[in-house]
């Protein structure tokens, strides 16, 4: 059976969540709006690796 390929925009996406800590922003904005300073607590993880972060986020749609 031929295997179907996966566009090239879900496999960006994919590709995307396969980071633990993207997956932790995610989950963290799915409780509720938050600013970059209660991410930063909660994720425990510096405010430029954030920006980062959500950075790529925001070029794939997901948030």
């Amino acid at each position: 059976m031929k295997q179907k390929s996966i566009s090239p925009s879900c496999s960006k996406k994919l590709k995307v969540l396969a980071d633990p800590t993207r997956l932790g922003v995610l989950e963290a904005l799915m409780a509720g709006p938050k600013n970059v300073g209660d991410l930063v607590e909660q994720l425990n993880i510096e405010q430029s690796l954030l920006s980062h972060h959500l950075a790529i986020l925001r070029e794939t749609g997901l948030v």
